[in-house]
């Protein structure tokens, strides 16, 4: 701890009364810095899994796509879109990333102190 005189508590309005005020420095606590790894670690996980799918649904189903329109431009055949990469986008990313971090907190009792 160190004490601080009270003139200088004087000038910022901070004064105990009894000639000056004394302060410490806490070291960090090891908890906060366990709960924060473990909380980018899940985070990191998560963002994985989830590039994992759009690419293999949504990113290599329109490159093949295109490759085979190239194919096929010669051939004039009609084209049909495939609806599996907006089901995915929309029906299965999309809501992932809107509720998993509700349920994180939940589970792993995350609590503002």
């Amino acid at each position: 701890t160190f004490s601080v005189p009270n003139y200088f508590m004087n000038l910022f309005y901070m004064d105990n009364g009894d000639g000056g005020n004394e302060f410490g420095l806490i070291a960090p606590r090891i908890e906060f810095w366990i709960a924060m790894t473990v909380t980018l670690t899940i985070g990191a996980l998560f963002s994985t899994c989830l590039s994992c799918i759009i690419y293999h649904f949504i990113i290599l189903p329109r490159k093949q796509h295109k490759i085979n329109k190239d194919e096929k431009r010669n051939q004039n055949h009609l084209e049909s879109s495939s609806m599996t990469p907006l089901i995915v986008g929309f029906g299965i990313v999309m809501p992932l990333c809107a509720l998993s971090p509700y349920f994180i907190v939940r589970y792993f009792l995350i609590k503002n102190k």
